[in-house]
């Protein structure tokens, strides 16, 4: 009896700590499932249910001190994140604001979020982490989000909000500044008059500048 009342107090204590630190948790870009599922990869159990009255009381005494310990709390979470693995999700809108949507446990179907985030709001999202090697994945939408704000679409891509940059090549060194310029459909000859008026090179890219949709290059010919 002794044992089965000192494993319920160790749980309930266990779960009441994890309550108490799960705002903590989220501030630093945990959950309280990777915590979780911490806790079942360092056992090397399927379900909490299977812990052990020993593995109950250790894991309760161990949240107990990051609970008041700050240093502590901190080694917990970077053993979390060690043990676990995590992602991150942008989502970058089409005026070009770039927000954090995710940072949590790897999940199976954390791609298949993504795309559905994507297609949901409209806006390119990125996936970093999920091959636990620091890797980068990009998500489309359907169709990308109205934005008065956002500069107009390119001609090439009916989908894909464009951004224009000026290229300057000085000797090896290449710098590409980024230029305003007007809402019109007639973009391809808007940006070859510009080539022609200020002798530099044009890029028209994708609104994360990941992809060149047009080029234009002066020529002094």
């Amino acid at each position: 009896m002794s044992n089965i009342t000192g494993r319920r107090h160790a749980q309930n204590q266990a779960f009441a700590i994890v309550r108490a630190l799960e705002s903590r948790l989220q501030a630093a870009g945990l959950s309280v499932k990777a915590l979780w599922q911490w806790v079942l990869d360092i056992h090397g159990v399927s379900s909490r249910s299977d812990l052990s009255d020993r593995q109950w009381v250790v894991l309760s005494a161990r949240l107990f001190t990051a609970q008041h310990n700050s240093h502590m709390f901190d080694h917990l979470c970077d053993t979390i994140r060690k043990t676990v693995g995590t992602c991150r999700v942008y989502r970058s809108d089409t005026n070009g604001r770039r927000t954090k949507v995710y940072e949590g446990v790897i999940t199976d179907d954390i791609s298949d979020r993504c795309q559905k985030h994507a297609d949901a709001s409209g806006c390119d999202v990125e996936l970093h982490n999920a091959d636990g090697k620091n890797g980068l994945q990009m998500f489309n939408p359907i169709a990308y989000a109205y934005d008065s704000d956002a500069p107009p679409i390119a001609p090439v891509d009916k989908t894909t909000p464009a951004r224009i940059f000026e290229v300057h090549t000085k000797g090896k060194a290449t710098q590409y500044l980024e230029i305003r310029f007007p809402d019109t459909s007639r973009l391809r000859e808007w940006c070859r008059q510009y080539v022609l008026a200020y002798e530099v090179d044009i890029v028209v890219t994708d609104r994360l500048a990941h992809y060149a949709l047009m080029k234009f290059t002066f020529n002094k010919s």
